[in-house]
């Protein structure tokens, strides 16, 4: 198992700041941007983020066929946490015994916030993530694979 520690700065990033660490700088693929429809499985909570968030990464060159997973992990992340925060209104309530008692759906709403944010982190959707992201422009040239991902 390797160590823990920072995650690494891109290389675009060591580049730009002039390789301080002397270390090679490996090549980043470039996979080719996509704008995907959502798929028919997502919760509807879920398939509303979706596409909120999709132009936006798809204009900045931040969604590629490689990462709709990651896309839909978030979203389906987005979908329960807003759904544990509508249930967790009441705070506190009583057992079917008479004891009073914390809201689970605190402890769940607190789980999807934390997944939701490494998500958002990585997608650079966080002020300080957005500092790490490299965009391009996008060419909105299509390819014989686009209609089998039901890339628009």
């Amino acid at each position: 198992m390797g160590t823990v520690g920072r995650k690494p700065k891109p290389a675009e990033l060591r580049l730009i700041e002039g390789n301080r660490e002397h270390r090679p700088i490996p090549e980043v693929p470039k996979p080719k941007p996509v704008l995907p429809k959502p798929p028919r499985w997502l919760n509807p909570i879920a398939k509303k983020e979706w596409k909120r968030i999709v132009p936006g990464l798809y204009n900045l060159g931040l969604l590629t066929v490689i990462d709709l997973a990651a896309l839909e992990a978030y979203c389906q992340c987005y979908a329960k946490w807003r759904e544990a925060e509508e249930k967790a209104k009441i705070e506190v309530f009583k057992t079917e015994t008479g004891y009073t008692s914390q809201n689970p759906y605190i402890n769940v709403a607190i789980k999807y916030s934390k997944e939701m944010r490494a998500y958002l982190t990585e997608f650079g959707m966080t002020p300080s993530s957005r500092t790490r992201v490299n965009t391009e422009k996008i060419n909105d040239t299509k390819d014989e694979w686009d209609e089998v991902l039901g890339v628009r």
